[in-house]
C-alpha cells in the first residue's frame, strides 16, 4: 500500500523549489508562465484545491521570491547572472519572508545541494525533462555547483523516511554537503578514474560525463546506532545509478548482493 505523503508544515520544501524555479526564469531558461502551469499540475496534489488555486499560490509565491531575491539582482550566481526589473515583488507576511531568508534563500546561497533535495521533495508528480533541467540543473555527478543526482536523490529518500527534519539534522551532522563530490575526487586519484564498483561501467569513457553516485556504505539509517556522526570521502562507495538503485533495494544495502546477480546473469542488453 502506498503511503500517503506529509507535506512540510512550514512549506520549507515547496518554498525551495520556488526558490530554484524563480532563479530558472529569472535567468532566462524558462519562463515563469510555463512555470506557473506546471507546478501547478505536479506539486500540492494532495490538497483539494482547484488547478487555478494552485496556479496563483504559485504566482503569488514567485512574488514573495521577488522580494526576497530583489538584492541580488544583477550579480553573477551559480554562474548565471539574475536579470534587473523595476518590479519589487510582494512582501507578504513577516513570518513567510523569515522563513524564506532563513531557509530557502539561505539553503540556495549556502547549502545548494539540501535546497535542490528540498525542492524535489515538494514535487508530487515528475516534471517535464526540459524543466526539470531548467530548475535543477545538470547532475552529472561532478558538477562545481554540487548537484545531486538522480540516484543520490532516491538514497536521500529512502534513507531519511521520516522527511525534513531528519534530512536537515544529517546535513547538519555532516557539516560537508560536498563529500559526495569529495569521495569521487578521491576515487579518481586512488584509480585514475571514475567506474561502477559493481558493473564496471566507465561512464566518461562511455557517454562522455561522469554519470556516477557516491553511495553511504553504512546507511544513514544507521548512522546512529552504530555511534558514527562524521562521515568521509571513504566512507562512500562509486556507483553507477543503475547498481546504486538495485543496492537500496537489498537488505542493509549489500553491495555483493548486487554483484553476485551480476555475477550469475551478467547485464542483459537489448539491441537497438
Amino acid at each position: 500500500m502506498k503511503r500517503k505523503k506529509v507535506r512540510d508544515a512550514s512549506l520549507i520544501q515547496d518554498e525551495c523549489l520556488a526558490c530554484l524555479a524563480f532563479f530558472a526564469y529569472r535567468t532566462e531558461r524558462t519562463t515563469r508562465s510555463e512555470l506557473v502551469k506546471i507546478l501547478a499540475q505536479t506539486t500540492r496534489l494532495d490538497e483539494p484545491t482547484k488547478k487555478e488555486s494552485r496556479e496563483g499560490w504559485w504566482k503569488f509565491k514567485f512574488d514573495n521570491m521577488h522580494f526576497a531575491f530583489k538584492q541580488l539582482e544583477g550579480e553573477s550566481i551559480r554562474g548565471s547572472t539574475m536579470t534587473k526589473t523595476d518590479k519589487g515583488g510582494a512582501e507578504s507576511g513577516k513570518g513567510v519572508q523569515e522563513n524564506i531568508k532563513k531557509y530557502a534563500l539561505n539553503y540556495f546561497l549556502n547549502d545548494f545541494t539540501l535546497c535542490v533535495d528540498l525542492a524535489r521533495r515538494a514535487l508530487d508528480a515528475p516534471l517535464p525533462v526540459n524543466l526539470d533541467v531548467a530548475i535543477f540543473g545538470d547532475s552529472d555527478g561532478l558538477s562545481s555547483h554540487s548537484y545531486l543526482s538522480p540516484g543520490d536523490i532516491q538514497v536521500m529518500e529512502e534513507a531519511s523516511p521520516e522527511g525534513v527534519l531528519k534530512l536537515r539534522q544529517h546535513w547538519y551532522l555532516e557539516r560537508d554537503s560536498s563529500l559526495p563530490r569529495k569521495a569521487k575526487e578521491a576515487f579518481i586519484i586512488k584509480y585514475g578514474e571514475l567506474f561502477c564498483e559493481v558493473c564496471g561501467i566507465r561512464p566518461v569513457a562511455t557517454y562522455g560525463h561522469p554519470l556516477v553516485d557516491a553511495h553511504h556504505k553504512l546507511p544513514l539509517s544507521k548512522y546512529s546506532e552504530n555511534g558514527k556522526i562524521n562521515t568521509a570521502p571513504s566512507d562512500f562507495s562509486i556507483l553507477c545509478p543503475n547498481c546504486h538503485r538495485a543496492v537500496h533495494k537489498q537488505e542493509d544495502c549489500d553491495i555483493n548482493e548486487v554483484v553476485k546477480k551480476l555475477n550469475n546473469s551478467g547485464i542483459v542488453f537489448r539491441k537497438l
